[in-house]
């Protein structure tokens, strides 16, 4: 990430049919946080093939504001081919930057809001 290896620490459940993750990393250079956060986007986008995504901000209580500080909704392709929907959202807190993502063959609302709204820094 931005030039340097980094240790990433990752949670991740499936359930639902969906799988659910929340990844970290401590990038020790708070300044390099929105960068890093539009090179994980990036990379997450051409992991999953993906010719289209939808961005709004997004900004968990606590989380510093950031332009790169963003919801992407996208579908792509599993590394078998079959066809994936993903929602991540990027952020960041101190030197910390974090995804998370909800990949499933079709998004609920009903499950990503409450996903996506519980996550915040008190």
């Amino acid at each position: 990430m931005a030039g340097r290896q980094v240790k990433l620490e990752a949670l991740s459940c499936i359930t639902g049919g969906a799988t659910f993750a929340l990844l970290a990393a401590d990038i020790e250079d708070a300044a390099r946080a929105g960068e890093v956060l539009a090179q994980w986007k990036a990379a997450t986008l051409a992991n999953l093939h993906s010719a289209s995504a939808q961005e709004s901000a997004f900004q968990p209580l606590g989380a510093r504001r950031l332009p790169q500080s963003l919801q992407v909704v996208a579908s792509g392709q599993r590394v078998d081919g079959s066809k994936v929907a993903s929602q991540a959202a990027y952020f960041a807190h101190g030197r910390h930057v974090f995804q998370a993502v909800i990949y499933a063959e079709q998004l609920k609302p009903e499950v990503a809001e409450p996903f996506f709204s519980g996550l915040r820094f008190e």
